[in-house]
Formats: C-alpha cells, structure tokens, sequence
C-alpha cells in the first residue's frame, strides 16, 4: 500500500462525500488533520505543487483569520477559483 500515490487516499474521500450526498444523509462535514492527506486532496482538485504549498499554509491560518480570510487568500494569492477556495 505504500506503493499507491496519496491522491488515492483523497479520493477515497471523495468517494465518501459523493455516496453521502447520493444517499442523501443530510448535511455533513469530513474534517481531515492530515497534511499528507490535504495535499492529495489537493492534487486530485488539480491544484498545481507551489499552489498545494500555499493553500496548505492559508489553510493553517483559519483560527487567525477565519474561514473568509482563507477563502480570501485561497482566491487572492494562491489564484483559486471562489468555488474551490469555499469547497476547501
């Protein structure tokens, strides 16, 4: 298993949003604490590797500057799209 890229692990997680939201379990939220795990994510989103970086170290500022202030910074330095800045 450590043979497999860490985009496998981020789709495992998609797979898991996608099922919920087709059973349609109501709203829900998955929290992941993993940096390895976040940069997958990351890279399946298609997030370039300088973009990953940066979105990991705007991501680490939440309690500072809350979830607008990363959305704001996601879109502004790292040049996401609002849609994926807000997924995120």
């Amino acid at each position: 298993l450590d043979d497999l890229p860490l985009s496998s692990d981020a789709e495992v997680i998609d797979v898991v949003g996608k099922v919920f939201n087709k059973l349609e379990v109501g709203p829900f939220t998955i929290k992941i604490n993993n940096r390895k795990l976040l940069f997958g994510l990351y890279e399946v989103l298609g997030l370039s590797e300088t973009q990953r970086k940066q979105a990991l170290i705007a991501v680490d500022k939440i309690n500072k500057v809350g979830k607008q202030g990363v959305i704001s910074e996601l879109v502004n330095h790292v040049c996401l799209s609002a849609k994926i800045a807000e997924d995120l």
